[in-house]
């Protein structure tokens, strides 16, 4: 670790020491000098020595916790979550003026630098290290919404506030919204056969707490899953298990992207209509060409009056999303609820095109209706 420390030391120096090119501006926004307590020590509002100085600070606060034989204490999580989201806030607004193919670099640079530190949280060396080859795996998200916390020493602290700050607990809403919007179009539907597709299923979480929670009595649901990982799809499968007997569970085994001609298909013909499509969470890692053929794809496989919903990362405030960026190496697409609509719109068979947040609104939910 000590070896990676030094390299981000000489990549930093690189950067803003004699290279100055790298940077775009050299101040920090006053807002920010004037928040930190030690703001005297930063006359010269210099952005790269605030930023330094505040990592030195970090990395200090990371090893004594890190070399401290002493068991979890509730009055040191407090400090740790406190600096741990005053870095995060600090390094967002500084990695704004650096040079953009610089940026990914340099955070997985810093990374490097803490990635012991890191490995030790269960949840956050999961999302990092991205076991079944692609971020945010099914794993990832079951231990969120389980937020169980098993970790030991530093890492216990790394997992508390992981699964507590604001991005985890929206994407915890988005699963409960996303399952409340699934009971409103099924008891919306004045028809005792319905069927609905989730594309890029998951654990299929939702639709576990949906069946858990209510019977939907004379009501015969069918539901399909597309998933590209066969891990995933055992583990639904099993899950699901318990509800056989009243409801169908078909599995598709491919990646979203592949239906409508990215890659191979392995042969999977999409050839049924459906009630309702939705997704969550797959098409922020699409280019907006790629949203555009998303959606006229699997709009084209709704019923007359059928519903398609996708949840989207909005980037209305991005600070959110820096655990992401700077801790787990994880990246998507964040869009606005307006671009959204634009994009949906190319597609005419769709219509009543609207807007659901959940309730952090972190994250929105485009919901269309077809023709």
């Amino acid at each position: 670790m000590m070896q990676s420390r030094k390299i981000f030391k000489d990549y930093y120096e690189f950067l803003f020491g004699d290279h100055k090119q790298w940077f775009l501006s050299g101040t920090m926004p006053n807002t920010v000098i004037s928040q930190l307590e030690d703001a005297k020590v930063f006359k010269r509002k210099n952005g790269p020595l605030v930023f330094w100085h505040e990592y030195r600070n970090y990395l200090e606060f990371l090893d004594k916790i890190n070399a401290s034989p002493s068991p979890y204490s509730h009055e040191i999580q407090i400090k740790f979550t406190k600096l741990t989201d005053r870095f995060l806030t600090i390094a967002n607004l500084f990695e704004q003026n650096i040079v953009e193919k610089e940026i990914v670099k340099f955070r997985r640079s810093f990374i490097e630098c803490i990635r012991d530190f890191l490995n030790k949280s269960k949840y956050i060396n999961r999302a990092l290290n991205k076991p079944r080859g692609y971020p945010g795996d099914y794993l990832v998200f079951e231990n969120l919404y389980d937020g169980l916390i098993t970790s030991k020493g530093i890492g216990r602290y790394f997992d508390i506030f992981a699964l507590n700050d604001l991005l985890s607990q929206s994407i915890i809403n988005r699963k409960n919204k996303m399952k409340d919007l699934i009971k409103k179009n099924i008891d919306g539907l004045n028809k005792k056969l319905i069927t609905i597709l989730n594309v890029g299923c998951g654990s299929c979480r939702e639709v576990e707490e949906l069946l858990n929670e209510h019977n939907f009595i004379n009501k015969k649901i069918c539901f399909d899953f597309i998933d590209q990982d066969t891990e995933a799809i055992k583990f639904a499968k099993r899950k699901l298990g318990k509800f056989s007997k009243e409801r169908q569970f078909t599995f598709f085994q491919t990646s979203a992207l592949q239906l409508f001609g990215f890659g191979d298909r392995g042969g999977l013909v999409l050839n049924k209509k459906y009630d309702m499509i939705y997704s969550i969470g797959v098409v922020d890692y699409f280019l907006d060409n790629v949203l555009e053929k998303f959606i006229a794809y699997y709009s084209s496989h709704l019923n007359r009056g059928g519903t398609l919903i996708f949840a989207i990362c909005s980037n209305i405030e991005n600070r959110t999303y820096a655990p992401m960026v700077w801790f787990y190496d994880w990246y998507i697409y964040l869009r606005n609820p307006q671009d959204a609509i634009g994009i949906a719109n190319t597609t005419f068979s769709l219509s009543n095109i609207c807007i659901v947040w959940e309730k952090n609104r972190q994250i929105f939910f485009v919901n269309c209706r077809k023709k």
